[in-house]
């Protein structure tokens, strides 16, 4: 994830809503916040870190990036017909300033998916800071 504004990483204040074989605008589980999805708290504010099943390889405040992941492996979700997992920022409509994100699913099925005709790699690279040696400090 990548705000548009440099030092800025409210975005991560997203809650996960996820609907397990549902249509319902209701979802099954509700979660606390984008960061404490992926296992941290107070925007990961320990820094980098790696571990079996969760961590944060990439973070840095300065330039508003962040890359997370998060394996379901001891705690998977299962679901019979379909599963929406989304995260809304409750800020979004008045306060929430740009950012772009990008993601990436693993499950495990039975038989073969569709895939799109295309993938919006443009959009996909719209934004994209190179990091360098510079690190926020407090006077």
């Amino acid at each position: 994830m990548q705000g548009e504004e440099l030092n800025y990483l409210s975005y991560l204040e997203a809650p996960e809503y996820i609907h397990i074989d549902t249509e319902s605008s209701e979802p099954t589980i509700v979660g606390t916040g984008l960061e404490d999805y992926f296992n941290g708290g107070w925007y990961f504010r320990n820094g980098e870190f790696h571990s079996e099943l969760h961590g944060v390889p990439l973070k840095d405040t300065l330039r508003s990036m962040i890359s997370m992941y998060r394996f379901h492996e001891r705690d998977a979700i299962a679901f019979k017909e379909n599963l929406r997992i989304s995260f809304v920022n409750p800020w979004e409509a008045k306060h929430l300033k740009p950012y772009w994100y990008a993601s990436t699913a693993y499950w495990y099925q039975d038989r073969a998916a569709a895939l799109p005709e295309s993938l919006p790699i443009d959009r996909l690279m719209s934004l994209y800071r190179i990091r360098d040696t510079d690190h926020q400090s407090y006077p």
